[in-house]
């Protein structure tokens, strides 16, 4: 027997290594080409999602557009219960355009206040294309006031009838009202008791407002006759509840130092001052009588004209300072008034509260009240604007930070006001009828749906 030659044993070998060898590069290459094929059918499969979703989100935001012209666009101002006779699934149906169907679903959260409702509406609206299981989800916020909403939480408000649209109105008087939805313009009902507010800031009692009363509380003999012109302070119990200044006052001025509020009354050629903190029993003024303890409601009336409010370095305001300023006649501002607030984890609210009004006390043929801003170049007003009559501009840029409600505005310069809370609520004695006003829509957030 022969055995195999090593030369042919390696020969078989080396022909079984190169079959093996194609085998595994046929196998590798069709595993690859295989891989590939996944590869492009993934690719084609997320960039078909990616085309389809995109095509989705573009008619959602179309759809929210639409949505907030029509919220806007509509008059809500005498839809009472606007979350459910507005928000609802009648006004707003189901809509199926360009191959996807949209879908509103309401609800609401509700804060109950004295006389009027903070309604929080959410509308969470779903967008599903007709061609794919593809869904897209958001919501959207609209927060209202609804009844007799106090004058300071609207960021403007002029109570007049006007002939041309609301921006345009504000675009050619140039003014830029920042935060969106809270301005109304209108002759719209409100209710601005100056008489209630005065009785209230002098304790007296019933709805009779007359100079024997007046007379009474500070301590003159009864008639019907006015007390004469000076600063009267009316205090009771351990509280200094108001200065009452009868007459025209040349100057008032505010101040601060070392956490000490200061005020300055010029009036027939003297200067009267008085100091205290805010919320605490110190108070210091003219009057001997007054005890230092005493604690300052922090009302101030002028039955008559200012004709210049100021201050006297910057800051005016503590931040703690709540005065309600009532001024029958003209009220001129001949500087900035700013409160410089340095704890930034606080809410910001303003610390003057300016009112004209004329009321029971003060004789109809003087001068419409009326506040009038005169100051060069740039004016900060920081504060509660609140007039029964005209307001006038007469700086070149003049930023309110606050509210301004008014029945005429007159501006010669460049106007700017954004909304900031106000430390006293007017809605006691100075208040809309009841309405519906819109003061903000938000897109809350936008995402996809996976659980369909």
């Amino acid at each position: 027997m022969k055995l195999p030659r090593p030369e042919a044993a390696q020969s078989r070998g080396s022909m079984i290594l190169a079959i093996l060898f194609v085998v595994f590069l046929s196998l590798a290459g069709m595993a690859l080409l295989t891989h590939t094929l996944i590869h492009q059918r993934i690719l084609s499969a997320r960039a078909k999602k990616i085309a389809e979703t995109e095509r989705i989100y573009q008619e959602l935001i179309f759809y929210q557009h639409q949505f907030r012209e029509k919220v806007f666009g509509d008059n809500l101002l005498n839809i009472h219960c606007p979350e459910s006779d507005y928000f609802n699934l009648d006004i707003f149906p189901d809509v199926q355009v360009n191959q996807v169907l949209i879908k509103n679903s309401f609800s609401n959260r509700i804060q109950q206040q004295d006389d009027y409702r903070k309604i929080r509406i959410i509308d969470t609206i779903q967008i599903h294309s007709l061609k794919s299981n593809y869904q897209l989800k958001t919501d959207v916020i609209i927060d209202l006031l609804s009844g007799n909403i106090p004058l300071h939480l609207i960021t403007f408000f002029l109570q007049a009838k006007i002939e041309i649209p609301e921006d345009i109105y504000l675009k050619e008087n140039h003014i830029e009202v920042k935060t969106q939805g809270q301005y109304l313009i209108g002759d719209i009902p409100v209710d601005f008791d100056v008489t209630g507010f005065l009785a209230d800031a002098l304790k007296i009692q019933g709805n009779l407002l007359s100079w024997a009363e007046i007379r009474k509380k500070f301590g003159f003999d009864i008639s019907d006759e006015p007390i004469e012109k000076g600063i009267y302070i009316l205090a009771e119990e351990g509280r200094v509840e108001t200065i009452f200044i009868q007459g025209d006052l040349q100057k008032l001025i505010f101040s601060t130092r070392e956490g000490i509020q200061e005020i300055q009354f010029h009036l027939g050629g003297q200067c009267y001052q008085l100091s205290y903190q805010p919320q605490e029993d110190y108070f210091r003024c003219w009057d001997p009588q007054i005890p230092v303890q005493s604690v300052f409601n922090q009302k101030i009336i002028v039955n008559g004209n200012l004709w210049s409010l100021e201050q006297s370095q910057q800051p005016a305001f503590l931040e703690s300072t709540n005065i309600k300023l009532l001024v029958s006649g003209q009220t001129v501002i001949t500087t900035s008034l700013e409160t410089q607030n340095l704890d930034i984890e606080k809410i910001r609210l303003n610390n003057l509260t300016l009112i004209g009004g004329t009321h029971d006390l003060y004789p109809t043929e003087n001068s419409q009240p009326g506040v009038t801003v005169d100051i060069e170049g740039k004016a900060i007003i920081q504060a509660t604007i609140l007039v029964q009559g005209r307001f006038e501009n007469r700086s070149e840029e003049l930023e309110i930070s606050g509210s301004l409600f008014a029945e005429e505005v007159h501006n010669q310069g460049r106007m700017t006001i954004h909304s900031t809370g106000s430390g006293f609520d007017s809605g006691a004695y100075f208040h809309t009828g009841i309405i519906t006003l819109i003061i903000d829509f938000f897109i809350d957030f936008i995402e996809e749906v996976y659980d369909v």
